[in-house]
């Protein structure tokens, strides 16, 4: 074998390991993190950057809308749509981008995405470079962008210092207590975002029963925000379970998947295998046994 055909082997096998790390999402520790890299949440997709939302806006809005959008008299509707639809609320990838060139505020956000595509109707041009110009002393030094990313990834949306959530921490402890939550206590997965096999869901329907389906174990307990990290040491699927789907979430018994075009490596469903760990808010993903 030469030294070329070598070296072109490799090439071939990082190019195939570099697809397959990202296509499984290796990585992930809260939904927040996914938000902050999903290209769909809720069967919406979530624009990369300005340029693309202005693109994807205009994709969306009728003949009729896109004269007048943006240009609401009163009642913000415009903007609250935006603000709905692309998560600028929630840390979507759009919205941390519009945060890496200084606009932090949602309705700012909103607002900036408005002018843009009204802008870029007039004139093709969505005028990046004056936004930047205008927001350039908002931008975050990267120490202080830390501390927020921090707080943002913690699910809080102003800053608490350290002795004010150790506060916090100790008030919700009795609480967790109260409900036997405490690391190495068993749960049951109920599957908020449905399930990745039809077997799955044919259990469930057939007895009325999650606890036979996974099980979990709390590793880590944070007190405040009321955070459990869950390992998870059984599953009925070989996949593992959703904690993340584009779709939203399932409303248990009510809602069925069509399993013959469902994919469980589509980029925007996130698994978590058995053996891994993941964080998890208080309510709605697990129960105790």
């Amino acid at each position: 074998m030469t030294k070329i055909t070598q070296y072109i082997i490799f090439i071939i096998s990082v190019f195939f390991t570099i697809c397959s790390n990202a296509q499984t999402k290796e990585g992930f520790t809260t939904h927040i993190e996914i938000y902050r890299q999903a290209e769909r949440i809720n069967g919406h997709y979530i624009p990369k950057d300005l340029e693309d939302a202005v693109r994807c806006l205009d994709s969306l809005l009728t003949d009729e809308e896109k004269p007048v959008f943006g240009q609401d008299d009163d009642i913000d509707v415009s903007g609250m749509w935006l603000r709905d639809r692309w998560l600028l609320w929630w840390s979507s990838r759009l919205a941390v981008y519009m945060k890496s060139i200084g606009v932090r505020h949602p309705e700012d956000m909103s607002m900036v995405i408005e002018d843009a595509y009204i802008n870029w109707r007039k004139h093709k041009d969505i005028g990046l470079d004056e936004i930047k110009e205008r927001y350039k002393r908002f931008i975050l030094p990267e120490e202080l962008k830390k501390k927020y990313e921090r707080f943002e990834n913690m699910g809080l949306s102003n800053l608490w210092n350290d002795k004010e959530l150790e506060y916090q921490g100790n008030r919700n402890r009795p609480k967790f207590e109260k409900e036997g939550l405490e690391v190495g206590t068993r749960l049951y997965y109920i599957f908020p975002h449905g399930f990745t096999t039809e077997k799955e869901e044919t259990i469930l329907r057939r007895t009325g029963s999650y606890k036979n389906l996974a099980e979990g174990i709390i590793t880590e307990i944070q007190y405040f925000p009321p955070k459990i990290k869950v390992k998870l040491v059984k599953s009925t699927s070989r996949y593992g379970i959703i904690v993340f789907d584009e779709n939203g979430p399932f409303d248990n018994l009510h809602n069925t998947r069509d399993f013959k075009n469902f994919n469980v490596k589509s980029r925007n469903i996130y698994l978590l295998e058995k053996g891994k760990e993941f964080w998890f808010s208080l309510k709605g993903n697990w129960e105790k046994y």
